[in-house]
C-alpha cells in the first residue's frame, strides 16, 4: 500500500464506493421474498415488540 497522492486515494475511494453500491444493489435483489419492507417508526415497534 504506503503513502499514496491525493489523486490515487480520490481513486480507490470512488472505487471502493462503487463497490460497496454494488454489492447493496445484489443484496436488495436477492433478499428473502419473504422480507418485508417498514419505515423506520414501524420497524423501531416491531423491534421493541419481538426482542
Amino acid at each position: 500500500m504506503g503513502i499514496k497522492t491525493f489523486k490515487e486515494s480520490l481513486d480507490l475511494f470512488r472505487q471502493e464506493t462503487r463497490r460497496y453500491a454494488k454489492r447493496q444493489i445484489t443484496w436488495f435483489r436477492n433478499r428473502p421474498k419473504e422480507a418485508i419492507e417498514m419505515n423506520f417508526s414501524d420497524a423501531k415497534k416491531y423491534l421493541l415488540k419481538n426482542i
